[in-house]
């Protein structure tokens, strides 16, 4: 019991626990009428070990039918292997002699002990090709998941190149432009490229001067506000780069969103001169998940680096959940 409960600081689940603290139990209580441990433990996981496993990981955790009954032939003859040691150690090492050396020791009739070595023989065999089995398993499962992952990541840098490109060319026009407001260039990207639920123009200090459309989805008008606590001004000016902002909610719109900004630079000295700030929805990049995933019996989680959920191809999970990923999943 104390060694089986390293399980749950390795699977993160309690129900190994139980399943083994069930099977000990039950072992000790009928070993006082029956000697053989192997046959005990053959009985328990026959009739409540592989039941249970079935339970615990096939309903209650989102294990696979493949997957559950891998695991209930795995935990059985691994018990039942362990049973057949312990049964050769107390058989046929001298423990009580060492405890109580004055009380004999009653031998295994022959029919027991090549009983014991036969099972041997065949748990063996059934051990190792359980672990071959286990490890081939494995390997599928990484390459798929390796295909899925390639796919989907092509697809969602094309996705986004695609955008982003319109994002330079709407700030490379407004670069040789005196005037920032141009909502006519931006309703014609935004109707160019519908991921963008909207795209906003800002000046050097990050305040909206222009918008498309020009009120949020609550209404309230969208010139104005101050987008300085977003975006990454100095570093825009610094790198000369575009940057992406996590998934986050502001004032300028409830829904979540992943932010594009691309620098506009004046072309007489190359200093900042404003931002061009697209919102890419969310709903977009989890149809481009869900698409790539028809063929295939996974669940794909986008996270950001911060492990807030961008898409989910299940919609199990909201954006901007917290998926810790190295945790199982756990908050």
């Amino acid at each position: 019991m104390i060694a089986s409960s390293i399980t749950y600081y390795l699977w993160g689940h309690p129900y190994a626990i139980i399943i083994f603290t069930l099977e000990t139990v039950f072992v000790a209580l009928l070993s006082r009428r029956y000697r053989n441990f192997v046959i005990l433990d053959a009985i328990f996981w026959v009739l409540l070990g592989i039941p249970l496993v079935g339970l615990f990981y096939g309903f209650i955790l989102p294990v696979s039918a493949s997957g559950t009954i891998l695991i209930a032939l795995k935990q059985a003859i691994n018990a039942i292997f362990n049973a057949l040691i312990a049964n050769f150690i107390v058989s046929y090492l001298p423990f009580d002699n060492l405890i109580n050396p004055r009380k004999s020791k009653s031998s295994l009739s022959l029919k027991q002990t090549l009983f014991n070595f036969f099972l041997a023989f065949v748990l063996f065999p059934s051990l190792l090709l359980t672990m071959l089995q286990g490890r081939e398993s494995l390997k599928f499962i990484e390459a798929e998941i390796e295909t899925v992952s390639i796919t989907i990541t092509e697809n969602i840098n094309n996705w986004y190149t695609r955008n982003f490109q319109g994002m330079e060319t709407l700030a490379l026009k407004l670069s040789e432009s005196p005037d920032l407001e141009k909502t006519e260039v931006l309703a014609l990207i935004k109707n160019t490229l519908p991921a963008f639920m909207k795209i906003c123009v800002t000046n050097d200090q990050g305040i909206i001067v222009d918008a498309y459309p020009s009120t949020n989805n609550l209404g309230a008008k969208l010139t104005g506000i101050n987008l300085t606590k977003i975006l990454s001004l100095e570093k825009l000016a610094t790198t000369k780069k575009p940057q992406i902002s996590e998934v986050n909610i502001d004032q300028t719109d409830s829904k979540p969103y992943i932010g594009i900004q691309v620098p506009i630079f004046n072309t007489s000295n190359n200093s900042l001169r404003g931002v061009v700030y697209g919102y890419l929805e969310l709903s977009k990049v989890s149809e481009l998940v869900d698409i790539q995933l028809k063929e295939f019996d996974l669940q794909t989680i986008l996270l950001d680096k911060s492990n807030q959920v961008v898409a989910d191809s299940d919609q199990e999970l909201n954006p901007m959940d917290i998926f810790d990923w190295k945790d199982g999943g756990g908050n």
